[in-house]
C-alpha cells in the first residue's frame, strides 16, 4: 500500500498505537493509519494534498462527484467510517464530503 500510493514520499517513522493500530509518518506532513490488520483506516496531509491515485480507493459514484462538483480541489483527508467514506478537500476552500459505501453523496458541507 505504502509502495504504492506513497512512494515518493520520505519515510520518517512508524508508531504502533495502544489500540494496536499503526500511524505512519512521512516527512511533508502525511500520516496514514492501519489497523492491526493492515488495512487503512484515515489518511490526512497537513500541506501539500494527498497523491490523486487515491481516489481509486473511492467508489466510482464518489469520486464522479468530486471531479463534476469539485475540480481544482486538493484530497486533505480520506477515511474510512462505518457507512463509507469521508473526504476533505482543501485549497482554496476546505470542503467536507460523506459518501456511503457504494458512493451515493450523503453530507456536502463547504467551509468558507
Amino acid at each position: 500500500f505504502v509502495d504504492k500510493y506513497f512512494s515518493e514520499e520520505e519515510l520518517l517513522f512508524v508508531e504502533r498505537e495502544r489500540s494496536r493500530n499503526y500511524r505512519i509518518y512521512f516527512s511533508k506532513g502525511i500520516q496514514i493509519l492501519f489497523d492491526r490488520k493492515g488495512a487503512f483506516i484515515e489518511m490526512i496531509s497537513k500541506k501539500k494534498g494527498l497523491p490523486e491515485a487515491l481516489f481509486e480507493l473511492l467508489p466510482r459514484r464518489a469520486v464522479e462527484y468530486v471531479q463534476t462538483n469539485y475540480p481544482d480541489q486538493k484530497l486533505m483527508r480520506l477515511a474510512k467510517k462505518s457507512y463509507g467514506y469521508k473526504i476533505r478537500l482543501g485549497k482554496p476552500n476546505e470542503v467536507n464530503l460523506s459518501f456511503s459505501r457504494v458512493g451515493a453523496l450523503v453530507d456536502d458541507e463547504f467551509m468558507e
